[in-house]
This record gives structure tokens, C-alpha cells and sequence, in this order.
């Protein structure tokens, strides 16, 4: 039998939702039907890096308009009567590449929902996260988060200037960048760009739309791994995720991973992490059919 508590929403949930829909993201793209062939960019051509958080270069994978990733997520939670249920959905979309607000841009979309007996009695969750990004960096320009979390409701929007190193959330506050920064939902889609050859650990910064915090996310390669995932034998690059401490230091605490296919494609094919409460694994529900359009 499902138990509810105070803690159970505060401490579980936020891992295995918010976190995987959130560090995500999943990092980037949205093409429309007039595609071009995809664009290299070299070190040399990237944005200045200041700040210490390392870009990964751009167009290292294929974005294909159309695309769209769904991951059913499943819980282990024995003290609350869980154990390998499924409790949600997460899906991530690449939708289109045109002009939004006044520039070139693609734009993708993360969702993560609570579903049946979870999304019923215990906690209804509908989070939406839109990333627009510039198609030459692959840096947000602007991001949406529409949060729908219990009986709460937020809309939070983010606007980057990452040339003067600033972002303003909701028209009202204004955070100072130190470095080429993502929204939350942007760093799963840039996990799939990262240089699997290239140095084995990074570290990317994002900035949390809800408080305006600076949040320093190390990403380190841990090795090839040869996963079963809907039917298909993948080889994968497993990465950890440790976003920082309060201290500063890089935190291991919330084991996140994502396994990411070794191809052209770069799908992100599991994410798993937990806490003291309990694990979550997100695995992929399909492949992707659709034809070759890429960027």
C-alpha cells in the first residue's frame, strides 16, 4: 500500500522528476523543414569560455525535427510500499528551428508527468520546460518553465544575453552569468554534445530559474557500456553528473547517470538516481523512427 508524507513529496519527487527533467535536460535542438547539412564548429569558432565552466563544442549530434524521446520512469521506494512502479512519464522533443522573438533559433521541448495511481492519490505533477537555443552555440537565448506541481501553479521565464554574461528571470530579476550558462532543461539536451574523445571530465553551469542561483554541474565519462534497452543492443557512454555542493565542491550524493548511444543520434537512453528515499530509473520507451533530417 502507498503511504503519503511531507516527506516523501519533498525529498523522493524532487529527485526523480525535477532532477531528471531538469539536469536534462537533456541538453538541445528544433529544425524546421527547410534543414542545412550540420555545421562543426571547431574550439576556435565556440564562444569565449569565461568563468571556468568548459563548452562543449557545437554539432557534435544530429537534431532532427520531429524527434521526440519518451522514457517511462519506474521507483524504488520500499518504505513507501514502491518497489519498480511506474510512476511517471518523461519525453523530450526536438519541434522546430525558425524565428522566435526576434532571432534564429531552435526549440525543444522536456516534459515530465506523474502518471495513474502515482498522478491520482498522491501527487499530480505536469511540468513543462521550453528551451530556445541559438542554432551556431547551442546556448539558450530563452527559456520557459511552466511548473504545475500538486495544487501549485508558476510560469517562470528566463531571457539569457550570453554575450554580456547576464540572464533576467520574469522581467524582474537580473543574474550576472560567469560563463556560457544553460537553463536547468538545456543541460540534459547538451549531455548529448559532449566530446566522448575528449577530456574524461567538464564541467557545465546552469542557472536555477526559481532562485537565480549559479549552479556548477561536473560531467564525467565514466566508460562504454553495452546496454538491452526497447529491444535493441546499443553501445552507450555512461556519464556521471555531480552537480556542486554548497560547499562548492562537486556532489556525488544524488548518483545521477545517463547512459548516451556512442552514434551519430547521441540518445539519451537511461537516467537513473536516487537519495536516501530511494532510485529512480528513466529508460527509453522506443526508438525514434522518422527520416534523415537533420540540421
Amino acid at each position: 500500500m502507498i503511504k503519503r508524507s511531507d516527506g516523501w513529496l519533498a525529498g523522493l519527487f524532487p529527485v526523480t522528476i525535477c532532477l531528471l527533467a531538469t539536469l536534462g535536460s537533456p541538453w538541445p535542438g528544433g529544425l524546421s523543414l527547410a534543414q542545412q547539412r550540420p555545421r562543426v564548429v571547431a574550439p576556435a569558432d565556440a564562444p569565449a569560455n569565461n568563468g571556468g565552466a568548459a563548452l562543449a563544442s557545437a554539432a557534435r549530434h544530429r537534431l532532427v525535427v520531429g524527434e521526440r524521446l519518451v522514457y517511462s520512469v519506474r521507483v524504488n521506494a520500499p518504505s513507501f510500499g514502491l518497489r519498480d512502479a511506474p510512476v511517471a512519464r518523461f519525453s523530450m522533443e526536438v519541434v522546430e528551428r525558425g524565428q522566435f522573438y526576434g532571432r534564429e533559433g531552435l526549440r525543444l521541448v522536456a516534459r515530465a508527468e506523474t502518471t495513474g495511481l502515482i498522478k491520482a492519490t498522491l501527487f499530480d505533477l505536469d511540468d513543462r520546460f521550453v528551451t530556445y537555443l541559438d542554432p551556431a552555440t547551442r546556448l539558450p537565448y530563452r527559456a520557459e518553465a511552466d511548473i504545475k506541481e500538486g495544487g501549485r501553479a508558476e510560469r517562470i521565464v528566463t531571457v539569457f544575453d550570453q554575450a554580456k554574461r547576464l540572464a533576467r528571470i520574469n522581467d524582474e530579476r537580473q543574474v550576472k552569468l560567469a560563463g556560457d550558462t544553460y537553463d536547468l532543461a538545456g543541460l540534459l539536451w547538451a549531455t548529448r554534445n559532449l566530446d566522448f574523445e575528449g577530456p574524461t571530465t567538464i564541467t557545465l553551469l546552469a542557472i536555477n530559474d526559481r532562485d537565480g542561483k549559479l549552479i556548477h554541474v561536473e560531467i564525467e565519462r565514466l566508460g562504454r557500456e553495452t546496454l538491452e534497452i526497447a529491444g535493441r543492443s546499443v553501445t552507450t557512454v555512461k556519464l556521471a553528473l555531480r552537480p556542486a555542493h554548497s560547499s562548492g565542491k562537486p556532489s556525488d550524493e544524488r548518483n545521477i547517470r545517463i547512459w548516451i548511444t556512442d552514434d551519430a543520434d547521441r540518445y539519451a537512453v537511461r537516467l537513473s538516481g536516487g537519495n536516501e528515499i530511494g532510485e529512480f530509473r528513466a529508460e527509453l520507451s522506443r526508438f525514434p523512427s522518422r527520416a534523415p533530417e537533420s540540421e
